[in-house]
């Protein structure tokens, strides 16, 4: 036999180190995030027994983007939450009329919000909603002794607001003009469009009645 046969012969009984080496496991892929902008329109919070008393477990977020379009996220106790640039707490800041303008928020697949970047909106904006739907959506409930009407939004979500004395309510049909009508007469399904400068408080609602 050849030396050089020998060798590839030694070499083919020799064991395999490079194959019984453990394997290293591959590093955990990032998650890939998104990103969206827009106004809170409402936030709930959950709570757990902590060492000095509840703390904050975590909270969903639901907001309107700058095309109209309503999404809820969810928040935990991993998220970054910053207000003008200083940390702040979820419950406390996330809310209308406080930091309730979403400048930047980063979140993954699951709609769980890494990093939420919020700002609060400067007195100028109090106006900004004057002569535009700030709310288009369907009504869910009305209260006529609270004061109350609830409007359902793309995928389910609701949000209330007051109706008081100054709150100019019309009926729409298509080619004929707008009329006043009163709060009484609006019923479950109506399409509305509602005009809030608060968000809390309907400035107006335009109602165009469902079938009947």
């Amino acid at each position: 036999m050849t030396s050089i046969a020998l060798a590839a012969a030694a070499l083919l009984a020799a064991p395999s180190f490079a194959a019984d080496a453990p394997k290293t496991p591959a590093a955990k892929a990032a998650p890939t995030l998104s990103r969206v902008a827009g106004k809170i329109l409402k936030t709930s919070v959950k709570t757990a027994a902590g060492k000095k008393g509840q703390v904050f477990a975590e909270g969903r977020m639901t907001i309107v983007d700058e095309a109209g379009h309503t999404e809820e996220y969810l928040v935990d106790a991993k998220t970054k939450v910053t207000c003008d640039g200083k940390t702040a707490a979820f419950a406390t800041s996330a809310v209308p009329g406080a930091c309730d303008r979403a400048a930047r928020i980063l979140y993954d697949a699951r709609k769980r919000v890494h990093i939420l970047d919020l700002k609060t909106a400067p007195k100028a904006d109090a106006d900004d909603a004057k002569g535009r739907a700030n709310v288009s959506g369907e009504i869910a409930v009305t209260d006529v002794i609270a004061g109350k009407i609830s409007v359902r939004l793309g995928g389910g979500t609701t949000v209330d607001f007051k109706v008081g004395e100054a709150t100019k309510i019309s009926l729409e049909a298509e080619g004929k003009p707008s009329t006043a009508v009163s709060f009484e007469s609006l019923k479950v399904g109506d399409r509305v469009e509602v005009h809030s400068k608060d968000w809390k408080t309907a400035d107006e609602i335009h109602v165009r009645a469902a079938p009947r």
